[in-house]
């Protein structure tokens, strides 16, 4: 990658495979989780993260770029670390603390990325994949505000 278009082309292929990650993983868990408030907020990440897995797709299409088996290292760790406390024999309150615990970083990562990219197409005035993402971008910011709210009210606390 010899230019900012080749970065961003590199970008929005490990985003895609970001989202789809998270799409997977969050479908995948929330049906395990057993704090309701938690659930709910793994139920919208797989639903945001599919929206953004198909805006992504989109941007892909339409720029003729095949995204292959790309993976995203970070989140295969952090998907990792989300399984393993699924699946540890923990107190209820400590699960649910920790896999928001690792919710939190997930979604803070996923809206570093997402905004690199907008930022690459801003200066590369590459409008469309600013503005397809945009929507992308705010679904990440409520999703984490929510997360939060969660964490502070419902599970740290207890």
């Amino acid at each position: 990658m010899e230019s900012l278009n080749g970065l961003l082309e590199q970008e929005l292929k490990n985003l895609y495979a970001l989202e789809k990650q998270i799409w997977d993983t969050a479908s995948d868990l929330m049906e395990e989780i057993e704090n309701k408030h938690l659930k709910k907020r793994f139920e919208k990440q797989a639903k945001y993260s599919e929206k953004n897995f198909q805006a992504v797709h989109h941007i892909l299409q339409g720029k003729g770029i095949n995204p292959g088996n790309t993976s995203d290292s970070v989140a295969e760790e952090m998907v990792l670390n989300l399984t393993q406390i699924q699946n540890e024999e923990l107190n209820k309150s400590v699960k649910s603390a920790g896999m928001v615990s690792s919710l939190q970083r997930l979604a803070h990562y996923q809206l570093a990325c997402i905004t690199n990219v907008r930022e690459m197409a801003k200066q590369l005035n590459e409008k469309s994949v600013k503005n397809n993402l945009k929507p992308a971008q705010k679904r990440i910011e409520k999703q984490i505000k929510k997360v939060h709210k969660v964490a502070k009210k419902k599970l740290y606390s207890t």
